[in-house]
Formats: structure tokens, sequence, C-alpha cells
């Protein structure tokens, strides 16, 4: 059957060079060439069962330019063909304001020029309350000469006490803190210093009862920031380790050392209360009882005996007759 088309189709071409020869006068031009006639009952084909027969009457040369034809219309493969998919996509993201906030703030020039003058940097300059002062009231900030390390000039530089003392931080400031610096670090420090002090944090952060332990854990790490600061050298982690068991020891001293104060303390006012409460008690009637025995015994030893008689004084702090509350 497609042999038979073919074939038709030829004849219909040839039959049109002969009609056009014979339209332009040209003389003894030969009849149109017949059809071959189609048989009955012809079954029919889909479109696209007439599309691969006629693709496979190509030559190889010709199926070979069909198929590149055919791959250049195709669109290309998706490589997330699952991102259809996804609750969140990043193609859904608005464009990043060009405003920032005030937790997204560079670092404030007055913290570089403090460092460029070698200055140490502590923790208390780096919590978003010192960056709303810096960013925001910059203009009222102490300031203090310093000479430049470098320039050997004298520069201007912000006077980080009023920004509190680093000793003083809490917990939540603290972190605060260290996630800023480390920001700070990655903008203006070499990747091994970072990578350095992000360790250093890393360990502190990993401490059993941090909560508690937060006092050893930040006088260790004021320590180890000032002592870098002043003379810059490679972490030492198993010297560091053994500062801040040092340091563990020494608060926890302090602690029971402040633990017995009070205890002291506390004994002491109870006895103050115990004998005042003693000497409330209402005295006695009969003086001439046996008070008067202690009583005549302290005033032999505390005043000379004379010739005339004794005076009966009841003292007011000890209950005692014969003396005055002033000489008890």
């Amino acid at each position: 059957m497609a042999d038979i088309t073919a074939e038709n189709d030829l004849q219909k071409v040839l039959n049109l060079t002969l009609q056009a020869r014979w339209d332009v006068g040209i003389s003894n031009v030969d009849s149109d060439l017949p059809l071959i006639p189609l048989p009955d009952n012809l079954p029919s084909f889909s479109m696209s069962e007439q599309i691969i027969a006629v693709f496979m009457l190509l030559s190889p040369t010709s199926k070979t330019s069909v198929s590149t034809a055919l791959n250049k219309t195709q669109p290309p493969p998706n490589p997330n063909p699952a991102s259809k998919f996804l609750l969140f996509n990043a193609a859904d993201e608005l464009p990043c304001s060009s405003t920032p906030s005030l937790y997204h703030l560079d670092t404030h020039r007055l913290i570089i020029d403090l460092a460029e003058a070698k200055h140490y940097l502590p923790l208390t300059l780096f919590t978003a309350k010192a960056m709303q002062h810096l960013y925001q009231e910059s203009g009222s900030l102490k300031l203090i000469k310093s000479q430049h390390p470098i320039m050997k000039t004298m520069v201007n530089v912000i006077d980080t006490s009023s920004f509190g003392d680093e000793k003083d931080m809490d917990t939540i400031d603290w972190l605060e803190a260290i996630s800023c610096y480390l920001v700070f670090l990655k903008q203006h420090a070499s990747p091994k210093i970072t990578s350095c002090f992000d360790n250093h944090f890393q360990f502190l952060l990993r401490q059993d009862n941090f909560k508690h332990n937060f006092p050893a854990i930040l006088a260790a790490d004021i320590e180890y920031c000032q002592n870098y600061s002043a003379q810059p050298r490679a972490h030492d982690q198993k010297a560091f380790e053994q500062c801040f068991t040092k340091i563990k020891l020494e608060k926890k001293i302090a602690e029971l050392l402040n633990k017995h104060e009070f205890f002291c303390s506390q004994l002491a006012d109870c006895s103050h209360h115990d004998r005042l409460t003693h000497c409330s008690k209402p005295y006695p009637c009969n003086v001439s009882g046996p008070w008067s025995k202690p009583a005549s015994s302290f005033h032999s030893s505390a005043r000379p005996s004379g010739d005339g008689p004794t005076p009966h004084h009841l003292c007011l702090i000890c209950a005692r007759i014969s003396h005055k509350f002033s000489n008890c």
C-alpha cells in the first residue's frame, strides 16, 4: 500500500513536469502517465502510523536529519522534576529589602577603628543594644585619644566603658554577642582565625549545666580573648581546657565561701535574736533571792567596797542588780 502511494506521488510529479512543457509550447510532449489504482477496502491508518511508514521509506541520511530536527524542537529536560511538589521554593521568595534591619547591620566604623588601633574589643560592643547605640547615638559617644600602632598618629576611638562591663553580661547577651562577633570575624579576619574562634565558642557552648557554669564560662572567654588581643598566638586547646578547669574550681571555691559566710551571718543573727528574746522576759519581783549572789560578786569585782550601803541598781542588759547597764 505504501509503495503504491509513493509511486503515484512520483507519477503526479512527472505529470506536472509534462504539463509545464506543454504550457510553454513544446511539441511532441508525452501524455500524462496513468496512476496506479488503489485496491478496494483500504485499511485505515492513524496519523502516527502514516508518519512512521513515510519515515521508514527515507534514506539513512534523511532519517538522521529528521531525528536531529525533532530533538531540537523538544523542550529541555527539567533538572529538578520534583520542584513543583515542594512546599517551599526559592522561586517564591521576594527580593531582599534594600533597608537592613537593626539586627543585620554591618559592623560600625567605630568598631573597625578600634580594631585598627589594636584595642581590645569586648563582646559588649556586639549586642543588639550596642549596635542600636552605635548607629543611632554615635554622636553622643565618649571618645578617647589613642596612638595608631602603624601611622604613629593620634586617633580618636570610642570608650568601651560606655557599653558596660563585660563581666556583667548575662547568658542571653553573651550568646547574642558571640554570634555577631563571628560575623565580624568572617568579614575582617582570615578563615583560620575565624575557625579558631568558632571552635572556641563551640567548646564553651558544649559545657554541661551551662547556666550554672556560665560565670566560669564567661570568665574563661574574657581571659582568652584579652590574652589573644594583647599577644595573638595559635590556639592551644589543651592549655585552654586546663585554664578553664582552674577557673571553674576558683568559682566553685568562691561560691562555697559565700555560702559559708552567709551561714555564719545567719547563725550570728539567730544568736543575737535569742539574747534579745531572753532579756525581754519579765524581771523577778524579789531581787533579794538568788539573783543577788552573782550581782554581789560582780559588784565586788567591778567596784571597790565602801563603808556606806550599796544601791541596788538593775541592769537593763543582763538583768543583774548592783550595777548600771552602762557598765555592763
